[in-house]
Parts: structure tokens; C-alpha cells; sequence
């Protein structure tokens, strides 16, 4: 399963626009982009403002049930 970060930096590469244009549409700051772009984390104010700029939605899954060996 991929993580929220590794979801929205995949996305911000297939967009097609610059981490200047990205950063003109939503607010954050440039630097603040290309640390996140290199690996680096954003708060949660900044990952709520780019996955609603993507179309991100959150969804809540079903239930999964685990086996007794740990990991599915």
C-alpha cells in the first residue's frame, strides 16, 4: 500500500506544472515543494491543501482482517 507522501509527490510529477505554478495555485512555498519533492515531509495543513489541489479524496476502507502471522 502506498504512503499519502509517495501518493502525492506521484501526482505532482504526472500533473504537468511546475512546483512554481503549483506553488502560485495553492500557497505553499516553493522550498517547501522541492523539500517534499527530495524526500522530505510536509505538515498536515500543506498535504490536506495539495491532495484537495490533486483531487485527492480520503476514503475509509472495509475492515481487513489480518492473519495470525502478522502482515497480510
Amino acid at each position: 500500500m502506498a504512503k499519502i507522501s509517495e501518493s502525492l509527490r506521484a501526482a505532482i510529477t504526472k500533473c504537468g506544472k511546475t512546483r512554481y505554478q503549483i506553488s502560485m495555485d495553492t500557497g505553499i512555498n516553493e522550498s517547501t515543494l522541492s523539500r517534499f519533492m527530495t524526500g522530505g515531509s510536509l505538515n498536515t495543513k500543506n498535504a490536506d491543501i495539495l491532495a484537495d489541489y490533486l483531487g485527492f479524496d480520503l476514503v475509509k476502507r472495509t475492515k481487513r482482517t489480518r492473519s495470525k502471522g502478522g502482515k497480510k
